[in-house]
């Protein structure tokens, strides 16, 4: 049993040295070659369009608000599951409680489906917008 509560004991504090000595990051020195790499980066993913270029089109930015809003939507979703889940375990048999929460994820589960309709049904409207613009 003492060996037990040493060995515990040694794993964690070398866990936790671990994470608070400073480790070997191998990371570039200069600053304007790392955001170089990034807008290179972005450039490549598509998030804009090119370094010399003035910037995004109305439709894109259109399409990128749409897409914040409805991130933004989902993390409720999120929330209201979580908040749904702990009130169903802490209901403790109480039937009404479990039968609330299951309404609430219920309801949440219809919310993120209407959500994901709006963002595939504004993605392809954006997306038609664009190749016609084009």
């Amino acid at each position: 049993m003492f060996w037990k509560k040493v060995i515990i004991s040694l794993l964690f504090l070398a866990l936790s040295l671990n994470l608070l000595l400073p480790t070997l990051a191998l990371a570039q020195s200069d600053i304007g070659n790392a955001f170089n790499g990034l807008t290179n980066a972005a450039i490549d993913a598509q998030i804009i369009n090119s370094a010399n270029e003035k910037g995004l089109t109305s439709y894109q930015i259109l399409g990128r608000i749409i897409n914040i809003v409805l991130g933004f939507l989902s993390l409720i979703f999120l929330g209201l599951c979580l908040y749904s889940g702990i009130r169903w375990m802490t209901a403790q048999g109480n039937e009404e409680k479990a039968s609330q929460s299951l309404e609430t994820l219920t309801g949440a589960t219809i919310g993120l489906v209407i959500i994901l309709a709006s963002f595939i049904l504004s993605n392809y409207v954006i997306f038609k917008i664009i190749g016609f613009t084009n």
